[in-house]
């Protein structure tokens, strides 16, 4: 599959949602690397477009850098600043930066928004939700 994303990419490289599948795709195959960079070309292309916002957040929390998943994470909730994955997913990386008070008020806003948040512990041992589909 990742070959021929590969492929479509080189074919449509100003689409957001091909480059975007390019980039799920190589990170199923552990390449994040350049998974990372296939996440940020969607956002160069494209800056509303959300999944990419969160599947780099995701990707740079799982790599220790919490900073940048912050980073992707708010501005995510710039597009969407009702999506409780993105709050939540916020929390954890405030949680793994030691910021126990903004991790608890991500969560509580994940809570408030979704129900189901309200039961998950800010523990930063979690991985943030998202797999980018929304």
């Amino acid at each position: 599959a990742a070959d021929v994303l590969r492929v479509a990419a080189k074919i449509y490289p100003n689409d957001a949602s091909t480059q975007y599948m390019l980039g799920s795709a190589l990170a199923t195959l552990g390449q994040q690397d350049a998974a990372n960079a296939a996440y940020r070309n969607v956002i160069a292309l494209d800056a509303d477009f959300l999944p990419a916002y969160a599947s780099l957040g995701a990707a740079l929390y799982s790599a220790h850098d919490s900073d940048g998943a912050i980073r992707m994470f708010r501005a995510g909730l710039q597009i969407d600043p009702m999506s409780a994955e993105l709050y939540y997913d916020l929390g954890l990386a405030f949680g793994k930066n030691g910021d126990e008070s903004a991790a608890r008020q991500a969560i509580a806003l994940a809570a408030k928004l979704q129900p189901r948040f309200a039961s998950d512990p800010p523990g930063i041992a979690v991985q943030p939700n998202h797999s980018g589909s929304f």
